[in-house]
């Protein structure tokens, strides 16, 4: 478990295993791709052993067809030297069928393994944003609650319903990715833009113009949250109350935004400015003292007989001088710091003076959501170059496909073949740069020096890490193997080419296109 110990053999052996043991479907693929090699060689042996009697369809060797045409032109007398050309046992051509047959499906199969690599790859290269933005742990619940609302919370079958949805909570992987500096709860969220998509009328729902100029003109819900901001500062009750008023029937009604696409978060962004005040970076400038800027950790209601599981918060609001509030996680502290910690005294969070990967961190949050850092620059382009090299990856396992076609249905085709397998290296290559000179491999390793998340969020990095250089791995190989068969091709031709049909050859030493030996 020490540090050094993450370069031995026997821990690198023990890594692959656990992965394994997470993920079977691994071995199972495994399984089938080996018992598909074998069905395939299986295959290949019994058409290179075949005889078929029929006269079009007989298959001889050169050497054999040549020895029976001094035969039939000497007539058996005196030919000793045609004799002594014997013929082919065929069992040459047969090692060289099992050879390139093998070479076409293991390289299928490390094309395929590299395929299931990379979707794991981007798959968690996607965790590692999974609760950077709003509140997954409310959306959770919500959901799972969605067929008891409008009941009392105080009914039984309230209480034990949320109380199921909390544990099944606990037990979901994803809210337990977290991210050490994330965005506000409502930061994007309730961003015009992004509410305003689908809308009814986009015109009049977002915002024309550049803001703070004469040219500006704010949408629907620009209007709304002007009109509950104006609503909380007027003092005179007249006035007050006519705001309300056309709060109620603009902004926070039972209608007022229905047949928008967006209708839910609309009406949640509505009341939350309505009630607490939204908190985004464009309408505080400072933390509250209440809990509303960031996620509040979900927990069971008590209740008669009911058994409460209480979850502390995980996140805090702080600020900062470059890009305002954000959400700090509460175990995201100073390890370096002096004193006598304990239960009731914890140390304090990190900043970019006391941590060394604060300020990475915190650029990989993206909180102003312009992407100007290297951490959050590096992070979409390794999202693009996992794309990237996903597509490249189909594209070479489609080529694997037709090449053990063209080998089995079209063998005599070998420029074709060959046009084939160097298209196949050069996919190859182009997939192995996307994940080393593209930055991803680079991206993993940055990431898990800095160890931006919560230990399981950490562990997703490792995992993404060993994804990138398992799929290079797998590239690599398969690499390899295309040229190789590149070569065998160019070298022996393909399987089949060896070999001639009889009456095909006799037509051709009858018609004299192929010179007979005079022995």
């Amino acid at each position: 478990r020490s540090r050094r110990c993450a370069d031995h053999p026997v821990c690198t052996a023990m890594a692959w295993t656990d992965f394994f043991v997470d993920y079977p479907w691994v071995v199972v693929i495994g399984a089938a791709l080996l018992g598909v090699l074998c069905g395939v060689l299986l295959s290949f042996a019994r058409w290179a052993n075949r005889s078929d009697s029929s006269e079009s369809g007989e298959l001889w060797t050169c050497d054999e067809v040549i020895l029976r045409c001094c035969r039939r032109c000497c007539a058996g007398a005196g030919c000793r030297r045609c004799r002594s050309c014997g013929p082919s046992s065929g069992s040459g051509v047969w090692s060289k069928a099992v050879v390139v047959a093998g070479l076409a499906v293991c390289t299928m199969a490390l094309d395929i393994v590299a395929f299931v690599f990379a979707t794991g790859l981007q798959e968690r290269l996607n965790d590692m944003t999974a609760n950077m933005v709003g509140d997954e742990e409310k959306r959770i619940v919500d959901e799972c609650m969605r067929d008891f609302e409008g009941m009392q919370l105080d009914d039984m079958k309230y209480i034990q319903k949320r109380s199921d949805c909390i544990a099944q909570l606990e037990m979901t992987d994803r809210v337990q990715l977290l991210p050490n500096i994330r965005l506000t709860v409502d930061e994007r969220v309730c961003d015009p833009a992004y509410l305003c998509e689908g809308a009814v009328d986009e015109r009049t729902c977002m915002d024309s113009g550049e803001p703070l100029t004469d040219s500006f003109s704010p949408g629907w819900v620009t209007y709304c949250y002007d009109l509950i901001s104006k609503s909380k500062a007027a003092r005179v009750h007249t006035e007050k109350a006519q705001m309300l008023d056309k709060i109620e029937a603009t902004c926070v009604g039972k209608d007022s935004w229905k047949g928008y696409e967006r209708q839910v978060q609309l009406d949640y962004c509505m009341w939350k400015h309505n009630s607490a005040g939204l908190c985004t970076n464009s309408m505080r400038t400072n933390c509250p003292t209440d809990t509303s800027c960031c996620p509040i950790a979900q927990n069971s209601i008590a209740g008669a007989g009911a058994e409460r599981l209480v979850r502390p918060n995980r996140f805090v609001c702080q600020k900062s001088p470059t890009v305002g509030l954000y959400c700090q996680r509460v175990d995201y502290t100073d390890a370096s710091a002096q004193g006598d910690f304990d239960a009731n005294t914890t140390r304090p969070l990190c900043t970019d003076v006391t941590c060394p990967s604060f300020g990475w961190c915190r650029d990989f949050a993206d909180i102003p959501n312009l992407c100007l850092t290297e951490a959050c620059e590096m992070y979409r382009r390794s999202l693009g170059m996992a794309a990237a090299v996903i597509a490249c990856l189909a594209v070479a396992v489609a080529l694997d496909i037709i090449d053990v076609l063209l080998l089995l249905r079209c063998p005599r085709k070998r420029k074709a073949k060959a046009i084939l397998n160097m298209m196949g290296v050069a996919v190859r290559m182009l997939t192995y740069l996307f994940c080393v000179a593209g930055g991803i491999r680079d991206f993993t390793r940055t990431a898990m020096q800095h160890a931006c998340f919560s230990p399981a969020g950490n562990e997703r990095v490792k995992e993404a890490d060993m994804s990138v250089n398992a799929a290079g791995i797998s590239v690599l190989i398969g690499m390899a193997c295309m040229i190789w068969i590149w070569y065998l091709t160019a070298k022996w031709g393909t399987v089949q080419s060896a070999f001639r049909t009889r009456s095909g050859m006799m037509d051709m030493l009858e018609a004299g296109a192929v010179a007979v030996p005079r022995s």
